[in-house]
């Protein structure tokens, strides 16, 4: 979520009902260090959310306050935000990770499967490219990276 902020004005434009934003907040960046994200310090999601133009933005700090964010949710309309709070990770034992008792790739792939099982996206991992690659009128300013996105664009 802290690295892509400018998603939460999108969701309160286009106000989906049926949306749910669970943020699953421990305040760093555990994957890479441990390193504090912003929330650490001064910034706070729910105010950041409301400020984009989410109503329903919630903070959670324990299991009975996320089952009633989540009640609320699934009984009135959205978008609906919630950040549920939970204590760091710590990087010398994340090999034992509570929050990922997986291999996070492979889940990624199984995910990405169970999607493509639905019809929910094109089958072979290609994707549907919604812009154009390069203007025709010029040459591409890097046809190496073009080619890359050509072969993954059906």
């Amino acid at each position: 979520m802290i690295a892509d902020m400018a998603t939460l004005t999108t969701v309160a434009r286009c106000a989906p009902p049926n949306l749910v934003v669970l943020v699953i907040n421990n305040r760093s960046f555990a994957s890479t260090g441990a390193q504090p994200t912003a929330e650490a310090g001064a910034a706070d999601l729910v105010t950041i959310a409301r400020g984009a133009g989410i109503a329903e933005a919630v903070r959670a700090r324990d299991v009975a306050e996320v089952e009633a964010a989540l009640s609320r949710a699934a009984t009135t309309p959205g978008p609906h935000f919630a950040v549920a709070d939970v204590e760091p990770e710590d990087v010398r034992t994340a090999s034992s990770s509570q929050a990922y008792p997986f291999d996070i790739v492979e889940a990624a792939v199984v995910f990405r499967r169970a999607l493509e099982d639905r019809g929910l996206v094109p089958p072979s991992g290609r994707l549907k490219c919604v812009h154009a690659l390069s203007d025709d009128s010029a040459p591409p300013k890097n046809p190496e990276f073009s080619e890359v996105i050509a072969s993954y664009c059906a």
